[in-house]
Order: structure tokens, then C-alpha cells, then sequence
């Protein structure tokens, strides 16, 4: 015969999850299946180097439950030197100090999310000066000032893309 049982398993408040390649520290869980993460880091430093395309959902699963993507840490990209493009979708709303720093072939940034409020010091610096920030049409004059002056050269572009 077979015995089969059924659990809860309960995320606890700034512990740390790996999912997939990226780690993410729990911000707010609440016991109904909602709550925010924020995204730490790439999984490994061999992940790091190997990452080609950085993909920043808008939520996550950890342990059955779907928690939003409401922020990206401090260093959380840092020398990813081979990453080419950067995704960041719906929900973030805050991108901390250096988060892409030193990824030198980054050239294509979309940020989705329409909900941006803060960036950190020096998140872009170190990218390629040839690099393209694609931001929603609707919120081009404040994401440009917004992003202006993180640490990217002074080549990199801000457009507005199409929804």
C-alpha cells in the first residue's frame, strides 16, 4: 500500500530561495499565497559567467506559492560580463546600487514594469556605452529621469518602446 500526506510549507520573512538560476529573499509573506521577493543574485558565480540573457519575471514560485518581483538587489547582476540583454517585466519597482554593474556587453534593457520608483547609484555603470534602455511609451519623461545619471556613459540611450 501507499501513504500519501499533504503539508504547508511556510516561507518565512527575509529567508533566502533559489529558483531556477537567481536567489530571492522573501519581503512580505503573507499566509493567503501572496507576498513580494526581491531578487538577490545570480544562483552561482559559474552561473554568473555562463548568463547570457537576463530574464526578471514579474513573479515567482517558491514553495507552491506565487510571490511578485518587486525589487532587484544591490550587486544582484554584477559581472555578468557575458549578458547581452536584460528583461526586467511588470511589479519591480525599485533596481538597487550597481544591480548591473560591470556588464559590458549588456546593449538591450527593456523595463516593462510601469511601476518604477527608484534606482540605485551606479546601476548601469559599466555597461556598454553603445547600450539601449527600451522603458513603456507611457512613462518615457519620468523613467529618463529616473535613469538618468545611474553610471552609464553618456552614449546610452533611453526610448520609449511600443506596447
Amino acid at each position: 500500500g501507499t501513504a500519501s500526506r499533504t503539508f504547508t510549507i511556510t516561507v518565512k520573512k527575509k529567508a533566502v530561495y533559489t529558483v531556477g538560476n537567481y536567489r530571492y529573499a522573501i519581503t512580505n509573506a503573507r499566509t493567503n499565497g501572496k507576498g513580494t521577493v526581491s531578487l538577490t543574485s545570480v544562483k552561482s558565480n559559474s552561473t554568473r559567467k555562463k548568463l547570457k540573457k537576463i530574464v526578471v519575471n514579474s513573479s515567482v514560485k517558491i514553495g507552491g506559492k506565487n510571490f511578485k518581483v518587486t525589487a532587484i538587489g544591490n550587486n544582484a547582476f554584477k559581472n555578468c560580463s557575458k549578458a547581452g540583454s536584460a528583461e526586467i517585466k511588470e511589479n519591480v519597482t525599485n533596481i538597487g546600487s550597481k544591480a548591473f554593474y560591470n556588464c559590458k556587453k549588456l546593449k538591450k534593457l527593456t523595463i516593462k514594469s510601469t511601476k518604477l520608483k527608484k534606482v540605485g547609484k551606479n546601476a548601469f555603470q559599466k555597461i556598454s556605452s553603445k547600450a539601449v534602455i527600451n522603458v513603456p511609451k507611457s512613462k518615457l519623461k519620468a523613467y529618463k529621469k529616473i535613469l538618468q545619471g545611474k553610471g552609464q556613459k553618456k552614449g546610452v540611450e533611453i526610448s520609449g518602446a511600443k506596447k
